[in-house]
């Protein structure tokens, strides 16, 4: 039965790191994880990193990157000076 951790709706990522620490703390191995989950076992190790280090709460997904509907702060010219313009 193989499982992909990645692709999954935020929810079922978060289970699926808890779930991953769980099995860890059962005896499976992070080879055998791998298998189940298809994640590198560096990422079983950071997921129990995480969760040492914060509980539970550590595991949620966390988005990187833009929000959606903001304004970038790119391109807005304020303060910014092209390269070579020492005047």
């Amino acid at each position: 039965m193989r499982r992909q951790a990645k692709r999954q709706s935020d929810a079922a990522l978060t289970e699926a790191r808890k779930t991953g620490v769980r099995m860890r703390a059962e005896g499976y191995t992070a080879k055998a994880i791998e298998s189940i989950w298809e994640v590198h076992p560096n990422t079983m190790f950071r997921w129990e990193s995480r969760k040492r280090e914060g509980g539970e709460a550590a595991l949620s997904v966390q988005r990187r990157g833009h929000r959606q509907g903001g304004t970038a702060a790119l391109g807005s010219g304020a303060g910014h000076r092209p390269p070579g313009d020492d005047l």
